[in-house]
């Protein structure tokens, strides 16, 4: 069975940042309208989730234990839902590359796109892209430039229509493995109607 698509939001810039899985929540139109969906979770869950995966908790006035296990509880959440999804924080952006990994690897049950939104000619841009280009297909690193002042929910139309083209694609690809399918068994059909003849 094949596996969803994930859309992490990773920033650097994502408007109004602290308010995005609430937003998304308000959004569940514009999400359905390209078959996505988001976790089950708040925007505490992932604030604790990039405090972990960055680790940095003591900055935050946190122990540990407050924020273990906080990411792979938004990805089991987001397994739940049995769907593309979408989420992320602004934080992410931040991750180093053995973060980066560790990210990926609790993601691994999806095909995770990273969107990486920043506005043009944002400083380390080009770092921030190699580095995730560096770890996941580069088909799967997408760019967003954001003009100044762009709403959110103008970000999330970009990025509920780069889930669109994705489904679509795979809609395309399976379509032609069931034609070679379809072909081959014609094939077995027609060999089998020779024999018995």
């Amino acid at each position: 069975m094949a596996k969803n698509h994930a859309f992490l939001l990773v920033g650097p810039t994502i408007p109004r940042a602290d308010e995005l899985h609430d937003v998304l929540l308000r959004e569940g139109t514009l999400l359905a309208d390209a078959a996505l969906t988001t976790p089950d979770v708040t925007q505490a869950d992932l604030y604790r989730s990039a405090v972990e995966v960055l680790r940095t908790h003591k900055d935050e006035g946190l122990k540990r234990k407050d924020v273990e296990g906080s990411f792979a509880r938004v990805v089991r959440r987001a397994e739940k839902r049995k769907a593309a999804v979408l989420f992320g924080s602004d934080a992410y952006a931040g991750a180093d590359e053995a973060q980066r990994a560790l990210l990926l690897d609790a993601m691994s049950g999806f095909r995770t796109h990273v969107v990486i939104t920043a506005e043009r000619g944002a400083p380390g841009l080009d770092d921030l892209i190699d580095g995730w280009a560096a770890q996941l297909k580069p088909s799967r690193v997408h760019v967003l430039t954001l003009e100044e002042g762009e709403p959110l929910e103008g970000l999330l139309a970009r990025v509920v229509e780069l889930a669109r083209v994705t489904r679509e694609a795979d809609l395309e690809k399976r379509i032609v493995k069931l034609k070679k399918k379809r072909s081959a068994l014609m094939e077995q059909l027609e060999e089998i109607r020779s024999a018995d003849q």
